[in-house]
């Protein structure tokens, strides 16, 4: 009977997420740390590279983290067994909805492989917006959802410009002496996941007011 000495496991990469969702923040950027790890045999150095790109729904670019995709090496010494990556991701006061991105593990030391690659991490948008529409006098105020989801206002026969809907936490539409058509059917808390105040006014002209599936406050 031949007893055999067995080694330490072969070494191996993996990465994880330690913030996995954080908001943008306003001032200063925001950091979201990550771990490499390297498991099994440590006595000797090895190294492997990383990379920042966007993904998801609405994945971040270049410029959420100062102009350039983040990228790096992580180099371990013997007996190493984590390090830590910091990616900082630039503050903005840009109404928009959460973005996505993931930092890859790729050309590690030769013999060496990577059992998990990809970490993944949530830019948490923190810039609300609150959404007032008002006619004045005899202009004629109209409101719709269109295909997408997106609330659509015409101002006297002016179309208003398009609010990211997800960052949009309040809703006032006032009509005035004209006469408005305000029709909110198809408006989704899919598309308006913050929303949570809507109130509708017709004013004093012949009004047609048609709520959605929102709690709504309707008067006029």
């Amino acid at each position: 009977r031949v007893a055999r000495l067995l080694g330490p496991a072969s070494p191996a990469f993996s990465i994880l997420a330690v913030d996995a969702a954080k908001p943008e923040g306003n001032s200063g950027g925001t950091d979201f740390t990550f771990k490499v790890f390297r498991d099994g045999d440590l006595t000797t150095s090895a190294s492997v590279d990383y990379a920042v790109m966007g993904s998801g729904a609405r994945p971040a670019d270049a410029d959420d983290f100062g102009g350039s995709l983040p990228s790096g090496t992580a180099n371990f010494t013997a007996g190493e067994a984590s390090k830590t990556i910091t990616i900082n991701v630039s503050d903005d006061t840009m109404i928009e909805g959460d973005e996505g991105f993931t930092v890859r593990l790729s050309n590690a030391s030769v013999g060496v492989p990577i059992t998990t690659a990809n970490a993944t991490a949530t830019i948490i948008n923190d810039d609300f917006v609150d959404l007032n529409y008002s006619a004045s006098g005899d202009s004629a105020l109209s409101a719709v959802v269109l295909a997408n989801g997106h609330l659509q206002v015409t101002l006297d026969s002016v179309v208003q410009p398009d609010v990211e809907p997800a960052a949009v936490r309040s809703l006032t539409i006032t009509g005035g002496d004209g006469d408005d058509s305000i029709n909110l059917i198809g408006l989704s808390r899919r598309v308006y996941s913050l929303l949570t105040s809507i109130v509708l006014s017709g004013g004093a002209g012949n009004d047609t007011i048609r709520g959605s599936n929102f709690q709504e406050t309707i008067s006029g």
